[in-house]
């Protein structure tokens, strides 16, 4: 997704932490953050899978190149990787698992 202003990625990121289900909570926790000048890292889980009834925890980690132009911060790239196997057994699609 390509957010071409701030406000877009504002409202892009308040939706994502709606739930679909209003019983569930936001499900992500960061277990850890680093950050250096111009770099921030982070690991996160969710417990037992996104829908909150997987047998499997998701793990994560997040890294972000962000930029400062003229007084704000903003993010350049977010790479991303996460236990996809874990997500594709919790919803029944892993031959393997």
């Amino acid at each position: 997704m390509v957010n071409h202003n701030r406000t877009d990625f504002i409202n892009a990121q308040l939706a994502s932490q709606q739930p679909t289900n209003a019983t569930l909570p936001n499900i992500f926790i960061t277990e850890d953050l680093f950050h250096s000048c111009d770099k921030i890292a982070f690991r996160w889980v969710v417990k037992n899978g996104f829908d909150g009834k997987g047998k499997y925890d998701i793990r994560g980690i997040d890294t972000l190149d962000v930029v400062k132009v003229k007084d704000h911060w903003k993010i350049r790239a977010d790479y991303s990787e996460w236990n996809n196997v874990g997500f594709l057994a919790g919803i029944g699609v892993c031959a393997v698992c």
